[in-house]
């Protein structure tokens, strides 16, 4: 069934003002997780030009939603964010009015005259929410200089039933999760290399069975009794539901 333009705007503009886990102006625990790891690649970002002198980080979110993530990520630089949703940005606005937002696509961006690519792009959580994928990524490719860097962050396809069937999420207007080979060949096709990826885990007992032993306390004793901690790790590898990447643009126009 498609969804209106109307009722994407009133669902996101809901979602992000009225839901008490998703409308706060910090991050909730499933956001904090995320962003340990992209914080972690805008460190590994910024650090060598501030070390060189180089001027700050030019930053674009792209899908901030309420903004959070821009807040987060304007300690490294300079940080705007746009998103399609008006009800959003206007959230946005609320919580953090020193940063700049835009109600908008990438393309009206790119289409401005003015427009002055960015050094940084994060995407965090939006590409399972885009049915048209290779456009959508060919317009972030448009909005960094070369050699600029995407992080992004989406859930692991393989998770998706798991998700759907065993904690009865009913998800938001689009859901089309993609898994870690279809991010990579994606990507690549539209001139990006891959520099990093990792998965990050959240304690979710009712997704599966290796997900409610990763929180035995009983089995974490018993594999430190062993020096085989690191068997929880891999279990909560393969247990995690976000897949976290690094790219750089390396494709000519």
């Amino acid at each position: 069934m498609s969804i209106s333009p109307d009722q994407t705007e009133s669902f996101y503009t809901a979602f992000f003002t009225k839901d008490p886990y998703w409308s706060t102006p910090f991050p909730n625990p499933d956001e904090a997780r995320r962003w340990a790891k992209v914080g972690e690649y805008l460190s590994d970002i910024a650090h060598p030009r501030e070390m060189a002198g180089q001027p700050r980080l030019r930053i674009l979110e792209v899908g901030c939603g309420r903004g959070w993530l821009t807040h987060q990520a304007s300690a490294y630089g300079q940080c705007d964010g746009i998103d399609p949703v008006a009800g959003s940005i206007e959230q946005a606005r609320k919580l953090y009015p020193a940063l700049s937002f835009r109600a908008g696509m990438v393309g009206d961006l790119l289409r401005n005259p003015s427009f002055k690519p960015y050094d940084v792009v994060i995407n965090s959580e939006v590409i399972e929410h885009v049915q048209d994928k290779d456009p959508f990524v060919e317009d972030l490719r448009k909005c960094l200089v070369m050699d600029g860097h995407l992080v992004l962050t989406t859930p692991l396809a393989e998770q998706f039933e798991h998700w759907k069937t065993r904690l009865g999420a009913t998800g938001q207007p689009v859901e089309e999760w993609l898994t870690e080979r279809e991010v990579r060949v994606l990507f690549q096709r539209h001139g990006f290399t891959v520099l990093a990826h990792d998965r990050v885990y959240l304690e979710m007992q009712k997704m599966s069975f290796l997900n409610r032993l990763c929180v035995s306390q009983k089995l974490m004793r018993l594999l430190e009794t062993f020096r085989m901690s690191c068997v929880m790790s891999a279990m909560k590898y393969s247990a995690s539901i976000y897949q976290v990447w690094l790219f750089r643009r390396t494709g000519a126009e």
